[in-house]
C-alpha cells in the first residue's frame, strides 16, 4: 500500500509539474464593470485570487476550533486593510505579484509539512494571505474606478470561501484525507512556483 501510494504521489507531481509547464502565464485581469460594485468585488476571483484563498481555507482546516473561527473574522478585515493600501500604492504591483505567487507556494508547504497548524501559524498565515490578496484586489480596484460597495464584495467573498472551504474540509489525520492533503500541497506548491 504504501509503495502504491508513492508511486502515485510521484507520477500526480510529475504529472502537475509538466501541466504547469504548459500555460503561458498571464499577468492582468480586470474588475468586472458591468454589474453594481458588491457584485464585481464578490466577482474578482480571478486563479491569483482563488487559489491563494483555497490554499489557506485548507490549511485553516487543519487547524483547531479557534483558528477556524479566528479566520472568519480576520480574513475579510485583513482582505479590506490591504485593499486600502493597494489601492493608495499601486505602484508595488510587481512586489504584491511576487508575494501572491510566493505565498501560494508556502501556504502549500504548509499543507506539505507533518506539523500541527497552531493558532499563531494559522494566524500568521491568514493576516498575510489577507494583506496581499486585498493589496492585489486595492490595485485592480483603484484602476476600475467602480464604487466603494466593491470593498465589502470582497470581504464576504473571503468570508464564504473561509466559512465553506476551512469549515468543509476534514483533518487530514490518515489514509485518504492525508493524501489529498499532501496532494493539495503539491499542487499550490507547484503552481505557486511556476
Amino acid at each position: 500500500m504504501a509503495t502504491m501510494l508513492a508511486h502515485l504521489l510521484r507520477s500526480t507531481f510529475t504529472a502537475t509539474a509538466i501541466l504547469t509547464l504548459l500555460p503561458s502565464p498571464v499577468w492582468a485581469h480586470t474588475v468586472i464593470t458591468d454589474v453594481p460594485p458588491i457584485y464585481a468585488g464578490m466577482l474578482h476571483l480571478a486563479n491569483e485570487h482563488l487559489l491563494p484563498m483555497l490554499a489557506l481555507a485548507l490549511v485553516v482546516s487543519q487547524g483547531d476550533k479557534a483558528a477556524g473561527y479566528g479566520a472568519l473574522l480576520l480574513f475579510p478585515a485583513t482582505l479590506v486593510l490591504g485593499i486600502f493600501g493597494g489601492s493608495a500604492l499601486p505602484s508595488l504591483a510587481s512586489v504584491f505579484r511576487m508575494a501572491n505567487q510566493a505565498g501560494l507556494a508556502i501556504l502549500g508547504g504548509l499543507l506539505l509539512a507533518p506539523i500541527r497548524k497552531s493558532l499563531p501559524l494559522v494566524a500568521t498565515a491568514v493576516i498575510l494571505t489577507g494583506l496581499v490578496l486585498g493589496f492585489r484586489s486595492g490595485i485592480d480596484w483603484q484602476g476600475s474606478g467602480v464604487g466603494y460597495r466593491f470593498i465589502p464584495g470582497i470581504a464576504l467573498t473571503g468570508l464564504v470561501v473561509m466559512a465553506l472551504f476551512a469549515g468543509g474540509f476534514p483533518k487530514a489525520t490518515g489514509g485518504f484525507t492525508r493524501a489529498a492533503r499532501i496532494l493539495c500541497g503539491l499542487f499550490f506548491t507547484v503552481i505557486g512556483l511556476a
